[in-house]
C-alpha cells in the first residue's frame, strides 16, 4: 500500500500548510480549496486509492501464491533442457489470470481501452529475481487481443512462436516489424523494448488454462533461445500438471 501511504501523507502536508505563505496565487488557491474540502476529499481519495490498489494485485492469498510458484517452478524446470534450468531469467514462465476488470490506468492509456473491457493479469512468474512483472495484455469478448498470451486465451489452443528476430539496439526496423508481427504486438511496444537490459525474448509458447470447462488463463513460456522445447513437449507437461493445476485454481 505505498500509494495510500504517499497519498496519505501529501494530502496531510497541504492541509497543514498556512495559505498566507504560499507565493503563487495560483498554488495558493488550490492549497486553500483543499483545506476547505479537505475533512472528506483526503479520506475519500486515500479510501478510492486503497480499493483500485486491491482490484489491480493478483488474486489469491499468500499460501495460493506460494502454491502456484512451486507449481509454476516445477513445471518451468520440466519443460526446459537441463542446461537451461541454471537460467532462469533467460527461461521463464507466467501465469495470466483472466480478469475482467483491470484499474492500472497505464494499461488502458497503452491500449486505449475500457478498463471493463477484459485483461489477461500476471499472477505468479517462475524465478525468484524474474518473478516482478507488470506485464499485462488486452483479452476481451470483442476479439481485441495483444501478445501471445492474448492469442493464446482467445482461439483457445496453443500458440507456439519460435524463431523470431534478436531486438537489440543495433537491429533494423525490418526485424522490428517482424517480431510485432509474430508475436501479436505493435512495432511501437517492441521499439521500447530495445532500451532495454533484457532483450525481448526469442520465442514464445502460449497455453490456454482451463477449470471445469470454463477458460481461467493463460501459461506462458518465454526462452532467450530461438529454438524453444519443441511444443507437443510443452503441451504434455503442461497436460500432466493440469489436474494439480486446476485443483489449485478451482476457487480462485
Amino acid at each position: 500500500m505505498v500509494g495510500v501511504t504517499v497519498v496519505g501523507t501529501s494530502v496531510t502536508s497541504v492541509l497543514k500548510v498556512d495559505s498566507k505563505e504560499v507565493q503563487l496565487s495560483l498554488a495558493r488557491t488550490a492549497v486553500t480549496y483543499m483545506q476547505t474540502v479537505g475533512w472528506w476529499t483526503a479520506p475519500a481519495c486515500i479510501a478510492l486509492l486503497a480499493i483500485l490498489q486491491s482490484l489491480t494485485k493478483p488474486s489469491g492469498s499468500e499460501a495460493f501464491r506460494g502454491w502456484a510458484r512451486d507449481i509454476i517452478n516445477e513445471l518451468r524446470d520440466d519443460v526446459f533442457e537441463e542446461e537451461d534450468k541454471k537460467a532462469p531469467a533467460l527461461h521463464r514462465l507466467t501465469l495470466f489470470q483472466y480478469r475482467k476488470w483491470s484499474w492500472a490506468l497505464g494499461l488502458s492509456i497503452r491500449y486505449w481501452r475500457w478498463p471493463g473491457s477484459g485483461w489477461l493479469i500476471p499472477v505468479e512468474r517462475s524465478g525468484d529475481v524474474t518473478r516482478r512483472t507488470n506485464s499485462a495484455f488486452p483479452a476481451g469478448d470483442d476479439n481485441r487481443t495483444a501478445g501471445v498470451v492474448g492469442q493464446a486465451w482467445a482461439q483457445k489452443v496453443c500458440i507456439y512462436v519460435p524463431n523470431l528476430p534478436s531486438i537489440d539496439p543495433k537491429c533494423d526496423e525490418a526485424a522490428i516489424k517482424l517480431y510485432a508481427q509474430e508475436t501479436f504486438v505493435s512495432a511501437k511496444w517492441v521499439r521500447k523494448q530495445k532500451r532495454r537490459t533484457r532483450p525481448p525474448s526469442r520465442s514464445y509458447c502460449g497455453v490456454p488454462v482451463e477449470v471445469d470447462g470454463r477458460r481461467w488463463g493463460v501459461l506462458l513460456f518465454d526462452s532467450c533461445h530461438p529454438e524453444m522445447i519443441e511444443k507437443a513437449k510443452i503441451v504434455r507437461k503442461c497436460i500432466g500438471k493440469s489436474k494439480e493445476l486446476a485443483k489449485m485454481l478451482k476457487n480462485v
